[in-house]
């Protein structure tokens, strides 16, 4: 069968993956790079390069049991980390302290 898939996001690299072990499959994506939580840019800082996902916000594993499966299939180990994150609202930054992973 020919398949084809719309966006390169998570979900849609992950069923053009799944698909194309049985099917013929393209895969189509309207911006220059696969898009997004499938993003990856390299920050500079004080000489060093860091791998930073920047689409990808949020770890859980009760909402997001499907992605935790492809991201676990894929060799990647879930662990606990302290996320902090800033926002703006209503002109003022204010800061928050997540735990990322359960």
């Amino acid at each position: 069968m020919r398949i084809a898939v719309i966006g390169a996001g998570i979900s849609g690299l992950g069923a053009a993956w799944l698909a194309s072990r049985e099917h013929h499959v393209t895969l189509y994506e309207k911006a220059p790079r696969i898009g997004g939580h499938a993003h990856t840019v390299d920050a500079h800082f004080n000489d060093v390069s860091i791998a930073v996902d920047t689409g990808f916000i949020v770890y859980n594993e009760a909402n997001y049991p499907n992605l935790i499966g492809y991201l676990i299939h894929w060799g990647s180990k879930p662990c606990q980390q302290i996320c902090h994150f800033r926002y703006l609202c209503a002109g003022k930054i204010s800061n928050m302290k997540a735990l990322c992973a359960d």
